[in-house]
């Protein structure tokens, strides 16, 4: 197959992950780490969320979870990886910022962790 099935993000390079195609969340879906900080938020109600399962490209063996919300307003976004089970969780959510209106999150999050050696 030289094309990957249109409901996975292609891997940048093969020791990658790849993530179904993000679907919207309510806050009860999501990590209690990402749900607790957006509870915080005066302007929750605006929020969009969006979560989708993550895997590895070069096994296809299921990483985790990405649950991402971002303020279309502000380009202001939250992300969390949850590995599932495993020691090597996050101790708290990311913060970072949309470079525009297009961007899509899910990808941005991703770029952050990467940046971060994640």
């Amino acid at each position: 197959m030289t094309s990957a099935p249109k409901d996975f993000a292609r891997p940048r390079k093969p020791q990658d992950i790849y993530w179904t195609t993000p679907s919207a969340s309510s806050l009860a879906e999501i990590h209690p780490l990402l749900m607790a900080v957006l509870l915080m938020r005066a302007n929750r109600a605006q929020l969009l969320i969006q979560s989708c399962q993550v895997f590895d490209a070069a096994t296809a063996s299921p990483r985790g979870n990405f649950d991402v919300a971002f303020d279309p307003s502000t380009g202001s976004a939250w992300g969390y990886f949850d590995h599932g089970n495993t020691d090597h969780q996050m101790t708290r959510p990311l913060a970072f910022q949309l470079s525009g209106p297009s961007e899509d999150s899910i990808e941005a999050f991703h770029r952050v962790l990467q940046e971060r050696g994640e």
